[in-house]
This record gives C-alpha cells, structure tokens and sequence, in this order.
C-alpha cells in the first residue's frame, strides 16, 4: 500500500500493446524497482549524516579501505585531508547550537562544492571533516584544501545586525609516501591537523615525520 514511484508507458503506434500478460510482467518490474528504490534509500540513511549530508564516519572507514587496496593494487597515491572548524565549542556557547549546526552545513557545502566528483567527503565526527582524495600527491592535495579554507572564511553567517565568520584548520597525508597503514594515515593527518593549530589556526599543514606534533 506504499507508493514508492509512477511507471508512465504510452505506445500509439498499436491497439492492445498492454495485454494482460505484459502488463503482468510490467508489475513484476515495478515491484523490482520499488524494492530498488527502498534499498537506496535505506544505504541512504545508513551511510550519510542527516545534517551535513556527508557520509558517516563508519561509512568512511570502509571507503578507506578499499581506496588503500585500489592503490596498492594500481600503485596509486592518493592523500587524506583532515579538517577541524576553529574554535568551534566558544562559537557554540556564545551563539547557541542552531547557529552551530548552521555552520557545520555550510562548511560541509563548502567542502563538498569545491571537492572533485571522485573526492570523498565525511564527517568525522563533531566538528570534525575527512575527505579521501584518489590519486592526488601531497602538493596537489595542499592546493585544493587551501581553497576550501579560503572558502570557508568566506562564508558570512547572519546573526542579529551583523555577518559572523569562522575559520578552519588542515591537516594533509599520503599514501604511501607517509604509510601505507590506514590508522597511521589518519593520525599522521590528524597529527598534521595540529600542527596547523599550533601554527595559529586557519591554515593547511603537511604531516611531517620529523615534527610530529601528536607525540610531542
């Protein structure tokens, strides 16, 4: 009794083109494709965060996983872009969750807008964004975060009489010239994630071995 989707056929080229017999087969093709059309919906909701519309951090994970297996298999690079919105907590309490969750929209379309259609972009959790970007060097993924922390800073959120910002910290690593391990991935990200914030805040940081600011 659920309507999930109109099948529209018209033929006027011949009388009696939908006999029983083929509308019968036409119904068992709309039951295929009704079950088709809950199934997306449902990897829909299980896989993407209902606010920033990015993937889940569990969905991630396993994007991950096959991204270190495709390059190992192909002998690819690709890098890992980890993202943390500035001072995000005092934003919260000074201008309450509404505005918050406003942000975290707006920095996830920002992310998402200048992202390539092979990029993957999820929140990792909080405040917190990943993206995976195939085969993309540890320069090439430096470019394209800097654009998105020039994006971000642009955005202007309307709050009373006046336009505020926020800014973003990057952190970059790749694969494998950082490791080929995918949890030493991500805390050499994270790590370099940082480092940024060491710096000042509202830049892009390389991981570097040498620097590590996680065991510091």
């Amino acid at each position: 009794g659920k309507l999930s989707g109109i099948l529209y056929m018209e033929n006027n080229l011949s009388e009696n083109a939908f006999t029983p017999e083929r509308l019968e087969i036409l119904r068992s093709f709309s039951v295929q494709a009704a079950i088709s059309i809950e199934n997306a919906r449902l990897f829909e909701l299980a896989t993407t965060d209902g606010m920033t519309k990015l993937y889940v951090h569990r969905y991630f994970q396993l994007l991950l996983d096959q991204e270190i297996k495709r390059s190992k298999r192909h002998n690819k690079t690709f890098s890992l872009v980890m993202m943390d919105i500035d001072n995000f907590k005092s934003f919260n309490d000074t201008y309450g969750h509404q505005l918050g969750d406003r942000v975290l929209k707006d920095v996830a379309g920002a992310a998402k807008k200048i992202s390539r259609a092979e990029d993957i972009v999820a929140r990792y959790g909080g405040e917190e964004f990943v993206m995976i970007l195939p085969e993309t060097d540890s320069s090439q993924a430096m470019v394209l975060a800097d654009r998105i922390r020039e994006s971000v800073a642009q955005i202007e959120i309307p709050h009373r009489d006046k336009k505020l910002h926020v800014t973003i910290s990057m952190g970059v690593s790749t694969y494998p010239d950082h490791t080929q391990d995918k949890d030493e991935l991500i805390r050499a990200a994270d790590a370099a994630l940082y480092a940024s914030k060491h710096k000042g805040k509202n830049c892009v940081s390389l991981f570097e071995k040498k620097n590590n600011p996680a065991t510091d």
